[in-house]
């Protein structure tokens, strides 16, 4: 009787020592952003990779803040009295905004926001020490202490003629990762003398602070095309490929945002230029980037007039005996194959080809359309997805795809795979479960 006694105190009192060690995190992003601010603590957000097989996440559940083998009751308690914490992965579509505002490069990357939502610290890689931990703890309160972005941009409101405070507020932003400086970069650029356009690094400076593709930095850079010509052709191809991305990428933002065709023809026609005389490429980029800017801004009946040309004459055109050759060569990392001769599509593997046709035969599913011309050629698609890489969720969309066409018994039976491709990778089908029911029961 008393070893039993003995051992449920210990029991007890180890459940309490457990609970007491637990970090509390928010439950969704949006909480833990409106806890930071009511609150007035920092918000500690932890993004790790996302692993996906077929546009379906496979690592679902949310993530750990911290490894097990590294808690303790210093640091679960320094995390739950100085920081509000939320843990997620890198596909969560709630990172939509984050995403589009600051670059983030690897994963997991630790982002430490004040409560005004402005990012003041960042760290990447897994931490797997407590002391390792503890040093980034102490880092972030210093990193806190100091000047904030809301406090340089009051600066520079109150005196936009000043290019050494603009340019500090563009170095601080950079160095977190904030990629969109174009409306002080268009402040610095006007400040500037026409003289001063001739020189390489204040041109270059200018591009890295990712100016729009309208705007008059970009303008004023653009005064001196010999400088332009040689940053283009001397500097690193990481860079170059990372100032027309960024120029490109916080152009159509800023359209899709402003819903802007104007601003979004200028970031596509700029992605369109950057091809030269590679017209191929050239006419690819600038669809692809317009696919974009009618989808987000939900102008379904120019994405769907855009869509069925672009990716019948870019993808469906190669055949699949042919494709399959392609890729294993490619796979083999063959030097007697041109790694471009794919048309520019596959980039070397078939994912991002079937990934391709998946995703835009999704995007006419959801889109809601009735227009059987538009849904048989996503199933086309589909199809030729499936042909190059079965994946539970291409056969889940060419599912939903023949369901409204009214061909019932090929979409319960395709869903039916779905689901057993799904439940061999370990995901949860209870979603694709609930989607075969209303097939078979016709109330989808």
């Amino acid at each position: 009787m008393k070893n039993l006694l003995l051992t449920l105190v210990i029991l007890i009192t180890f459940h309490f020592t457990s609970y007491s060690q637990r970090i509390k995190t928010a439950r969704t992003l949006q909480a833990a952003f409106e806890t930071s601010a009511q609150q007035n603590k920092p918000l500690m957000l932890i993004i790790h990779h996302a692993v996906v097989k077929g546009n379906l996440v496979k690592n679902y559940n949310q993530p750990s803040l911290v490894y097990t083998n590294i808690r303790s009751e210093d640091l679960t308690e320094r995390l739950n009295n100085n920081y509000i914490n939320y843990t997620t992965h890198s596909a969560d579509s709630n990172l939509k905004t984050i995403s589009s505002e600051i670059e983030v490069k690897s994963f997991p990357v630790y982002l430490f926001f004040r409560p005004n939502k402005n990012l003041y610290f960042r760290s990447y890689g897994y931490i797997k020490d407590k002391p390792t931990y503890m040093k980034m703890l102490d880092e972030v309160d210093q990193a806190y202490k100091k000047e904030s972005i809301a406090d340089l941009e009051q600066v520079y409101l109150s005196d936009q003629t000043n290019n050494n405070l603009i340019r500090k507020l563009i170095d601080q932003r950079k160095s977190l990762g904030y990629t969109n400086n174009s409306k002080y970069i268009d402040s610095y650029a006007t400040n500037l003398n026409v003289r001063d356009f001739n020189d390489y690094q204040t041109v270059l400076y200018i591009l890295e602070a990712s100016p729009y593709s309208n705007g008059k930095a970009i303008k004023l850079a653009y005064l001196n095309k010999a400088i332009i010509d040689s940053i283009f052709k001397y500097e690193p191809i990481s860079k170059r490929l990372d100032l027309n991305g960024r120029i490109i990428r916080n152009t159509m933002n800023e359209a899709i945002r402003t819903k802007d065709l104007g601003m979004a023809q200028s970031a596509a026609n700029f992605s369109r230029y950057s091809w030269n005389k590679d017209y191929e490429k050239a006419s690819r980029a600038y669809a692809t980037e317009m696919l974009r800017f009618y989808s987000e801004t939900k102008d379904t009946s120019n994405y769907f007039k855009l869509a069925t040309p672009y990716y019948d004459r870019q993808y469906m055109i190669i055949k699949p005996d042919s494709l399959k050759k392609l890729i294993a060569y490619s796979s083999s990392n063959s030097s007697n194959i041109n790694k471009d001769s794919i048309s520019n599509i596959l980039k070397n593997h078939s994912l991002s080809y079937s990934n391709d046709l998946a995703f835009v035969a999704m995007k006419f599913d959801h889109s809601g359309t009735k227009n059987t011309s538009y849904i048989n050629k996503a199933i086309a698609w589909c199809n030729r997805a499936i042909e190059v890489n079965a994946f539970g969720s291409y056969y889940n969309t060419l599912a939903q795809l023949q369901y409204k066409i009214g061909s019932y018994t090929d979409a319960i039976k395709n869903e039916q795979i779905a689901i057993r491709l799904i439940k061999k990778d370990r995901l949860n089908t209870r979603y694709f479960e609930s989607q075969l029911k209303k097939m078979i029961d016709r109330t989808l």
